[in-house]
């Protein structure tokens, strides 16, 4: 969960902004800039935009490894 460094006083719900009492874990990355706007505007967004980049190569690295064992190992 991508959320600003800063919140509004008025409407925070904690680190996770309320999703750890949904979901088992929460990885939270906190992005310079205030309240939601903030973070996808520059200079923020660029910041945003390495830490997605990371987050999704992160996810997709042991569908990879998988895929790269399957390919290198001899059919049979």
């Amino acid at each position: 969960m991508f959320r600003a460094r800063c919140q509004t006083p008025w409407y925070f719900c904690g680190h996770d902004l309320g999703w750890g009492a949904v979901c088992q874990a929460v990885d939270v990355i906190v992005i310079p800039g205030c309240e939601h706007q903030g973070i996808i505007r520059e200079p923020h967004v660029q910041k945003l935009t390495k830490a997605l980049q990371s987050a999704l190569d992160a996810a997709s690295a042991p569908h990879r490894d998988a895929e790269l064992a399957a390919a290198s190992s001899p059919a049979g």
